[in-house]
């Protein structure tokens, strides 16, 4: 009875919102956040629950852009952390229902997931945004927020420490949104229409920015405010357009198609070229010599166009013949990539104790690798470590490389802090956040000025902070920016060169609106494989060959035998079988993997084609002599079998 009559009462609330008074008065806000803190409607599941939920959500994506900026101060400063997660849940668990419960996925069906998801984007910002002076922090979950200010006034430490997350971003996934409105299998007409509105909102969205830009640059504050007002109303209306609810999966897809698109523009435009010259090249098609992988690659990329590098790749390795059907391009990959992080290159240094690689401040050759690994003489290496990084994920091959989070933040512009120098060099970094925090006299105590020093070709080399920095005490007053200036210069003043290169590079191929839907999380998941490993999927999706199928005794006992090794075997297997150690961004269930029998039992041990995935087994008799022999080849071997 009581939830019957709230239900009615709430029911009038809104008829009289919006007949008696406008949606966007104080007094309607007041009542939108008063129906928030109802459990009834954070707890509801019930269909009138629903019902009420959709009308608030409604109600909110017609808010203004002036009402939802109060809201989003409410969310950050009155919420509390339990309020603002139990709400996040429930326009989640809304969003559930309601898109398993769709007859279309269109027009009117669609319009209270698509107000409950621009509701949620609301809290995303608040989350996105939120200070310790601002939450009551209940979730004890703290995070760096993706963006700093560029006040020099204001220090990174300080920024760090300031920020705190209120659920952690991972939280803001819908599996419904990305399992059944962006499944591939069974709702391409659903992707393809929210595709195109991505493209069209995009085409809004930089109309605006011009306009605005327009408007600051002919007129003054006041009326610039006046003029864009309704403009800043004004919400996307693709879902691809609210990226932090899709997973990092559903992204990938997105990236792909959006790869697709670019990749038929320039196969079109080849096509005309084809017409006049009587050649057609769909492909991106690189042919090297396996004894000179890095020349012959560098060589051929460096003079590529760049719409030429977002087409399909594929490899022709000198004097071997054979059709590339993507186990060259991948076995390509992993050789070149290899091949270029070898010290011989001396690109990229390892930090001992976090095994991480970096870009060397003082490599020889500065330059042309580096776009390549992201593009001729000393400009030909300069940026080519990039581009390649590029292709990889535009092709979906991951690439075995251990780069530290910083990287992938800065390839997204965000600034590094001293955690991520922590991550890289946890010695220098965390002595550094000692003498940030130290409460004694830090002049007497650590002895330090504005230089730094390091060892160069078997000399030592000083560089100065700040000019005359040898004469300058560090202290008490100005510790913070002496440690601010010293993970500036470690993390981008002293790589500066390399860094730039291989942005340039990997921008060439992957920079767009695409690439800004991914958190720099989300990228380094892109570039390098998920590292979460679910053996029961794979073994759910593997495909068998030569005489073994699923129920052959030797491939039950691989399976016991793998089942039972602990996490670092397993990822020894998977390296052995596949050249990386994570799974696709989808997981192990998206993976292509093929057992095969390879000859009777023997004394051999198992071989594998990493650039097929393809894993070829002997018949052997035993269980024991399965996992002895399965044990021996993944400690013992890279791991590298070539076709």
């Amino acid at each position: 009875l009581i939830w019957e009559t709230f239900h009615k009462a709430v029911l009038q609330l809104f008829t009289t919102i919006h007949l008696e008074m406008s949606p966007q008065s104080e007094d309607s806000l007041s009542i939108m956040l008063i129906l928030l803190h109802s459990s009834f409607i954070l707890e509801g599941v019930t269909p009138e629950a629903q019902e009420l939920v959709e009308l608030c959500c409604l109600h909110v994506s017609s808010l203004s852009k002036k009402s939802r900026d109060i809201l989003v101060t409410w969310l950050m400063k009155a919420c509390g952390a339990s309020r603002f997660d139990a709400l996040l849940k429930c326009l989640q668990q809304f969003i559930t229902i309601s898109v398993y419960q769709l007859e279309t996925y269109g027009g009117e069906d669609m319009k209270g997931v698509s107000a409950a998801i621009k509701f949620i984007s609301l809290l995303y910002e608040a989350n996105e945004n939120n200070t310790k002076e601002e939450t009551d922090n209940q979730s004890g979950m703290s995070a760096p927020l993706d963006t700093m200010t560029d006040d020099d006034n204001v220090m990174m430490v300080e920024q760090q420490e300031s920020k705190v997350v209120i659920v952690p971003y991972t939280e803001f996934y819908n599996d419904a949104v990305n399992l059944e409105l962006f499944s591939i299998e069974n709702n391409v007409p659903f992707i393809r229409t929210a595709y195109r509105a991505w493209l069209n909102d995009r085409d809004i969205q930089d109309k605006k920015q011009k306009k605005l830009i327009t408007s600051s640059s002919s007129k003054g504050a006041a009326a610039e405010e006046e003029e864009t007002d309704s403009d800043s109303d004004w919400l996307p209306v693709s879902y691809i357009s609210y990226p932090f609810i899709l997973s990092p999966a559903t992204k990938a897809k997105i990236l792909q198609i959006d790869a697709q698109s670019q990749m038929q523009r320039g196969q079109r435009q080849d096509l005309l070229m084809a017409l006049m010259s009587g050649r057609i090249m769909p492909y991106l098609v690189l042919k090297v010599r396996r004894s000179h992988i890095v020349e012959d690659t560098m060589r051929q990329l460096v003079h590529c166009p760049a719409n030429e590098l977002k087409k399909p790749f594929k490899v022709i390795f000198e004097g071997e013949e054979g059709i590339d059907e993507g186990g060259p391009a991948k076995e390509f990959m992993q050789i070149v990539i290899r091949e270029l992080l070898d010290p011989q290159f001396a690109m990229f240094k390892m930090n001992e104790e976090s095994r991480l690689l970096y870009f060397n401040p003082h490599t020889f050759e500065l330059g042309l690798e580096f776009e390549l690994i992201s593009l001729s003489s000393l400009s030909l290496f300069k940026s080519n470590i990039g581009t390649l990084v590029g292709i990889a994920i535009f092709n979906s091959v991951i690439l075995d490389i251990s780069f530290p989070m910083v990287v992938y933040k800065r390839l997204k512009d965000i600034k590094p802090t001293i955690y991520d120098l922590i991550e890289l060099d946890p010695i220098l970094g965390n002595n550094l956040l000692k003498m940030l925090k130290f409460q004694g006299n830090i002049e007497t105590t650590f002895d330090q000025v504005f230089q730094i020093s390091y060892e160069l070709y078997g000399g030592i080399e000083t560089y100065d902070l700040v000019p005359g920095g040898g004469n300058i005490n560090v202290t008490n007053d100005n510790v913070k920016e002496y440690v601010n200036l010293y993970v500036k210069y470690i993390l981008e003043d002293s790589v500066e060169k390399p860094f730039s290169a291989f942005y340039k590079g990997f921008h060439r191929i992957c920079g767009g609106k695409a690439l800004d839907m991914f958190r720099y999380e989300e990228l380094e998941l892109l570039t390098c494989g998920n590292p979460i490993l679910d053996f029961e999927a794979l073994e759910r999706v593997t495909k068998y060959d030569d005489g073994f199928t699923s129920n052959s005794q030797t491939i039950q006992f691989f399976w016991k035998a793998v089942h039972s090794f602990d996490d670092n075997e397993k990822r020894l297997l998977l390296k052995f079988a596949t050249g990386s150690d994570r799974a696709p961004i989808n997981g192990l269930e998206s993976l292509p993997f093929v057992i095969s029998r390879g000859g009777p039992d023997s004394e051999q041990l198992p071989t594998s084609h990493t650039c097929f995935n393809h894993l070829l087994l002997p018949d052997y008799i035993t269980y024991e002599k399965l996992e002895q022999k399965l044990r021996l080849a993944i400690h013992q071997s890279e791991g590298f079998g070539l076709l």
